[in-house]
């Protein structure tokens, strides 16, 4: 079963901020299956991981796996939406959109909103946003995420959605000491 071309966005999962997330523990682990997973799942062909203003706020946690990323790209704006990632959408002709990331009511939610305008699918895992601010808000903010046209979903459910090598394969990773 297959979604079309998928791209896996990270938003922004920086050194300075990353350690005041909320259950971090779960948002890194779960990024870093998709990352993974990555290579067993044609369907995600590209990837790529935004650090905002990484002078201010450090470059991508080294906890993140972004050897398996195509590109690492600044930004200045909350929106993941760059002319430099849309560029590359298009190269990769990108139909679906896995977003991971924090801040769900900044950068997560205006990356909806930019690529829900060109027309993007937009994929949550929930399992794999967050923010710093409280877990109440996040959920609030998860609701604005859905009304704002995120698909969501779980780590688990997108990639259960994939072929039997895929989750043989992903059952083997969850199992592995990390």
């Amino acid at each position: 079963m297959s979604i079309r071309k998928i791209a896996l966005l990270i938003c922004d999962l920086q050194s300075k901020t990353v350690n005041h997330l909320y259950y971090k523990s779960c948002i890194i682990e779960n990024t870093n299956k998709l990352l993974y997973m990555k290579q067993f799942i044609p369907d995600i062909s590209f990837t790529a991981i935004s650090e905002f203003i990484p002078e201010k706020l450090g470059k991508t946690d080294n906890v993140i796996k972004s050897n398996y990323a195509d590109i690492i790209y600044r930004k200045t704006t909350y929106s993941m939406a760059t002319p430099l990632l849309i560029d590359q959408l298009n190269k990769y002709n990108i139909s679906d959109i896995i977003l991971t990331g924090m801040e769900t009511q900044w950068c997560i939610n205006k990356t909806i909103n930019d690529l829900n305008k060109l027309n993007y699918k937009i994929h949550i895992p929930v399992d794999c946003i967050g923010n710093q601010i409280s877990d109440y808000d996040n959920i609030y903010n998860i609701e604005n995420l859905k009304q704002n046209g995120g698909l969501l979903t779980t780590t688990y459910s997108f990639l259960y959605y994939y072929d039997d090598i895929a989750v043989k394969e992903y059952l083997k990773f969850i199992k592995k000491p990390q």
